[in-house]
């Protein structure tokens, strides 16, 4: 009897089921778009019942068509609060909200001093989960008081979702990493962090590997679950030490693998990539939340939604004038987190002049933070996957300005690919799979805008969009 193996993939932007056979062929697919409510003040919220019905919807569609193992992915840097019933208390606050940066400073002093120390810095950046809930908590003190009663939970989409579908607060090793909450080399609860935010008797979820069944519905497996990031590096083979993988989508990802060597760097996000009971694979992360939002804009807006059209206005020459997509900040060791929108519009004749720009301002942003992961090694393969990655020209002249010849997947689905091979192997199964791709060569005849002139430009204009914005919107 043939056996299938399904996967969900929570998306920022879409929901996605897929059914694969043996040999991995797609045999079943079906998208649900996700709602992402964003307001002045950096807010990027969305509903959990919305996301929770539509997993149960995609579920039955899995399960009446045979899935014997269901794997879960999702994207990462999540926060939600809920009670013992599974009801929310808050909606989920998302990676691509920003109000974590704008409040920042209005958590204590000891907090904002032990960031700076070397490697509790990493937890307490900004952006972590671990921030955004200690000034959640300091804005809601019934929230405070009911997590550390143990009346209420709090943690990633991935434990939500676990709880509502199985009963099971559970949450994988890799999206607990990136918490701040829990050590990526113990997997245990970095107890001083808890004690500085005010959250010491805070009830925490099991820390499930990548080989670990969550639970089963009608027979089939469910889980484990995983970061959208960390299922593509499973579906790519990027698990080995020394893999670069550069993911286009709603954001610029660049994660870089080191195999068994954790580093706790400033400014890195350090990773696990793989988590098994028996092995554990470590990584680096720099990222530019939002890009492919402002792709997605550019396309909407002036090339009547074809895609095709941005990538046929990709050109080898760069002319001008310079845009900084840093609509929701860029992560990069050293500098002050920047967010700013386009600038030099006065020098754009046509949309083709738009999108080649754009093209070359994500191509230069791409080498900026590949330039930092070669700080810590030269990567022996270097592969692109993700929405964008079907543009070929916006690959080649990523290609041309890092001059290193790149993979790319030709598969769109590699988030959900992986978790569906992680979810049959963790019962057992062992599909064979080998990742699809094809290689694209660098250009030596493209004109390339230095990098760091986009960082000094965002500089000069820094705030001028965030100081509008900081006058809204609270928790």
């Amino acid at each position: 009897m043939a056996r299938y193996y399904g996967s969900i993939d929570i998306g920022t932007t879409r929901i996605k089921a897929r059914l694969y056979d043996e040999e991995f062929n797609l045999s079943y697919s079906r998208d649900l778009e996700n709602r992402t409510y964003t307001m002045p003040g950096g807010v990027a919220e969305q509903d959990p019942l919305f996301i929770v019905d539509s997993v149960r919807s995609l579920l039955s569609d899995l399960l009446a068509r045979g899935a014997a193992s269901i794997g879960v992915a999702t994207y990462r840097g999540s926060l939600i609060v809920w009670d013992g019933e599974g009801s929310p208390v808050t909606n989920i606050i998302t990676w691509m909200d920003t109000r974590s940066r704008r409040l920042y400073k209005s958590l204590p002093l000891n907090v904002r001093l032990a960031a700076r120390l070397p490697r509790i810095g990493n937890a307490l950046s900004p952006e972590s989960m671990a921030v955004r809930l200690a000034i959640l908590v300091r804005e809601r003190s019934d929230v405070a008081r009911g997590l550390n009663a143990g009346s209420l939970y709090a943690w990633n989409i991935d434990a939500y979702i676990a709880f509502k579908i199985i009963g099971r607060y559970s949450s994988d090793a890799g999206n607990a990493a990136l918490t701040g909450l829990i050590h990526p080399k113990t997997l245990k609860p970095i107890k001083p962090i808890l004690n500085l935010i005010g959250l010491r008797k805070m009830r925490l979820p099991e820390i499930l590997c990548h080989d670990e069944v969550i639970g089963y519905l009608k027979g089939a497996s469910f889980g484990p679950s995983m970061g959208d990031q960390q299922a593509s590096s499973i579906a790519l083979g990027c698990i080995d030490e020394g893999c670069l993988r550069i993911s286009l989508g709603t954001g610029l990802f660049l994660g870089y693998t080191t195999g068994e060597r954790l580093y706790l760097k400033s400014g890195y996000i350090p990773l696990i990539v793989y988590c098994s009971r028996h092995r554990r694979v470590y990584g680096l992360e720099l990222y530019v939340p939002g890009l492919g939002r402002m792709v997605e804009w550019l396309v909407n807006t002036t090339l009547g939604g074809d895609y095709r059209l941005f990538n046929e206005n990709v050109k080898n020459d760069y002319r001008g004038p310079i845009i900084v997509p840093f609509i929701w900040g860029l992560r990069r060791p050293r500098i002050k987190e920047l967010s700013s929108g386009i600038i030099g519009i006065d020098g754009i004749h046509s949309a083709s002049d738009l999108v080649n720009s754009l093209a070359h301002s994500i191509a230069a942003i791409t080498t900026l933070l590949f330039k930092e992961l070669t700080r810590i090694g030269k990567p022996k393969r270097i592969i692109i996957t993700g929405g964008l990655a079907r543009m070929d020209n916006l690959v080649k002249l990523i290609a041309s300005y890092i001059e290193r010849p790149v993979q790319v997947s030709r598969r769109a689905d590699d988030s959900a690919i992986g978790a569906a091979l992680a979810a049959a192997n963790s019962v057992g199964f062992n599909p064979s799979y080998r990742p699809d791709t094809y290689t694209i060569e660098p250009d030596p005849s493209v004109s390339r805008v230095d990098p760091e002139l986009i960082v000094d430009t965002a500089r000069l204009i820094e705030g001028l969009i965030w100081r509008s914005m900081a006058k809204r919107s609270h928790y």
